[in-house]
């Protein structure tokens, strides 16, 4: 069983048998599908140090929340700042799709939400292509972005295959390794 709840679906999904099988596949009518899972310990000998049941308040962390935000939703945000009091966020973050066409519109949309909204951290998603290489348009990308008056807080480079589903049996979306995108944000976008 998958735990789905950290995403917008908030869902367990269920596999019926070992994903190391063939798929897909029928079950037929009647057909039984059994699985074992076998669970082994021993004392470890060291005296189990207990955690206070309920810390307080002052004690408890608790992981920021973030929100994420299309262009779309930043220009609205920028007209109706108040908004966010409905889910008081302490991040947002905001997707930019390259793929989708000129990005110069789409950061100008994120600025005006962050003008808007200067309580908030803003952190940015940067899809591109890359099926090929990472570092194509990247140079033309961090130039729109320190010309457009936003100021993330943090990047996160994606290509844009990895958000596609790939459901246990199918194959990969080509993409190009991600260890390139990894070094590639350091140098293209210095803070």
């Amino acid at each position: 069983m998958e735990d789905q709840r950290q995403w917008g679906d908030a869902s367990f999904k269920a596999y019926n048998r070992p994903l190391a099988k063939p798929w897909p596949y029928r079950i037929a009518d009647g057909e039984l599908l059994e699985q074992t899972v076998t669970l082994n310990w021993a004392p470890s000998g060291a005296e189990a140090v207990v955690a206070e049941a309920h810390p307080s308040e002052s004690e408890a962390l608790f992981p920021q929340t973030a929100l994420v935000i299309t262009p779309e939703d930043a220009w609205r945000l920028a007209d109706h700042p108040e908004d966010l009091a409905v889910v008081s966020p302490q991040r947002l973050l905001c997707q930019l799709d390259t793929t989708v066409g000129d990005a110069t519109p789409q950061f100008a949309a994120f600025a005006a939400a962050q003008a808007a909204c200067t309580d908030t951290e803003f952190d940015l998603e940067l899809v591109c292509l890359g099926q090929d290489d990472p570092f194509v348009g990247m140079p033309h990308i961090a130039s729109l972005l320190a010309g457009s008056g936003f100021s993330p807080a943090s990047i996160l480079i994606c290509p844009s295959v990895v958000r596609s589903s790939t459901p246990p049996g199918s194959d990969w979306t080509p993409c190009a390794p991600l260890r390139p995108f990894m070094r590639l944000q350091p140098r293209r976008f210095p803070k």
